[in-house]
């Protein structure tokens, strides 16, 4: 992961919103904030351009919690939407080696939610 880091002007992190991953964003955020370790990666242009939040169930309750604090954990504005759905057309189409509208009308919506956040890393890079 460091080398992935040394070699980048921006990062874009994953988080789920559940408790450990939400942690390990949080160590990802401290990181790359630091000075020492941007010098120590030799790159010190290195920044945090946002977080992708991924596999959301929204009937559960704990989601809806951690999502509600993201963006005071990590950051205002530095949460993309839309968040990725966990559901089961995503794994469907990555089990099967196949795109997401290969998979028809249940593709449909997940593939429209990569294309927006395609969008968006395009326009986060570009800036």
């Amino acid at each position: 992961a460091q080398l992935g880091l040394a070699s980048a002007d921006k990062a874009l992190g994953s988080v789920e919103p559940e408790y450990d991953s939400v942690e390990g964003a949080i160590r990802l955020r401290d990181f790359i904030a630091e000075d020492t370790n941007r010098e120590a990666l030799s790159n010190l242009e290195l920044t945090l351009l946002a977080w992708v939040v991924s596999r959301v169930r929204a009937s559960l309750g704990a989601h809806s919690y951690q999502l509600d604090g993201l963006a005071e954990v990590l950051g205002a504005g530095r949460i993309w939407t839309p968040h990725v759905p966990e559901i089961a057309a995503i794994k469907d189409a990555t089990d099967a080696a196949l795109p997401l509208r290969a998979l028809g009308s249940r593709g449909t919506r997940p593939a429209g939610v990569f294309r927006d956040l395609a969008g968006r890393l395009v326009e986060g890079v570009a800036a």
